[in-house]
């Protein structure tokens, strides 16, 4: 169940109006109708918040392995360069 709040009318004015236009047996069954499509809409929407934290999780555990053999390339890049460094300087030296 969507709340959508138009004209500034809260949502709590909204669901008095709609309790209060019944009467007693009305009202009951009203209010346990609301009570059961907020209970389905809370559930659903935490079962979306789950599959969604889900989702991220394994995006990040993807880029953790990325980052991880980037920096193992970076780590060759830089031994490499170093050696080709002190390589030069040996050679330039008489």
């Amino acid at each position: 169940m969507r709340t959508i709040l138009l004209n500034k009318i809260s949502i709590q004015e909204l669901l008095n109006s709609y309790l209060i236009e019944a009467d007693n047996s009305d009202r009951e069954q009203r209010k346990t109708i609301l009570d059961t499509k907020c209970a389905v809409d809370l559930i659903d929407r935490i079962t979306s918040l789950e599959s969604s934290m889900n989702n991220n999780a394994t995006s990040s555990q993807s880029l953790s392995t990325k980052v991880f053999w980037l920096n193992i390339i970076l780590t060759f890049a830089t031994i490499a360069g170093v050696a080709i460094t002190i390589l030069q300087f040996y050679k330039s030296c008489p």
